[in-house]
């Protein structure tokens, strides 16, 4: 049986992901978050929302409006976040040139369907 993982207390400015919640906890970031692909500007935003949950690295998610929309298609990937409602997922199509040809997909707040 792999050993458990320990706890590092974190230093000045750090936080610890063994710190956050259980359930998950969503909150707003007052940090101003940019998406820079391929040199491309596609997404900024002042108004993005952390997901936090114990032993897990923080997740960003951008409203739609703050998005550049243009280098983007719809997914047919989809995701259920923990409340259970389905989450609409894009992919870029290739406008901004994927790094190595991998797929990068971005969440967005407010973009669940019920």
């Amino acid at each position: 049986m792999p050993a458990r993982p320990e706890r590092i207390p974190p230093g000045p400015g750090q936080e610890s992901v063994w710190d956050y919640p259980r359930p998950p906890r969503l909150e707003d970031t007052a940090r101003h978050i940019q998406v820079i692909f391929a040199g491309t500007v596609i997404a900024d935003s002042r108004r993005a929302k952390r997901v936090l949950e114990t032993n897990h690295a923080p997740t960003c998610y951008l409203p739609p409006d703050d998005v550049h929309l243009e280098y983007f298609k719809p997914s047919p990937r989809r995701t259920v976040c923990a409340t259970g409602r389905l989450l609409r997922r894009l992919d870029n199509p290739g406008r901004c040139r994927p790094v190595q040809g991998r797929t990068r997909e971005l969440g967005l707040v407010g973009a669940a369907q019920r």
